[in-house]
């Protein structure tokens, strides 16, 4: 995670403050606890609309990090990402999502760790 900026929003049932200091982004992500229920569309969207609202977003990546447990995702929020920002791809822990893995590039781990985190950052 050398160089460049980040601009992390989580979600579960709702949208948290964008972060952008990459401890505490990490700190963050080595945290988290995957119990499903996350809306990818309704995410994707917001981080659509942030860009929108703040065009230096669309010169990000966009990551989607999820256990793939959303059986409701509409695949053309992906296009639209697409359109919006740098590129889009995401980071599956410990799950599988046909869609999501058919619209976008993916890289799958079997569990969040600092190690497994730092390998996957390289590839994105």
């Amino acid at each position: 995670m050398k160089g460049g900026s980040l601009a992390v929003r989580f979600f579960d049932q709702q949208a948290y403050p964008i972060l952008t200091n990459k401890k505490d982004i990490v700190r963050m992500l080595l945290s988290l606890i995957p119990l499903g229920g996350t809306d990818i569309t309704n995410a994707v969207g917001v981080a659509i609309q942030d860009a929108v609202n703040k065009p230096s977003l669309r010169e990000y990546k966009l990551v989607v990090i999820t256990d793939g447990e959303d059986d409701n995702i509409d695949p053309s929020v992906f296009n639209k990402a697409k359109a919006v920002f740098k590129s889009v791809k995401a980071l599956l822990v410990g799950g599988e999502n046909g869609i999501i893995e058919d619209n976008i590039d993916t890289i799958r781990i079997q569990e969040l760790t600092s190690e497994s985190l730092s390998h996957a950052i390289k590839r994105i």
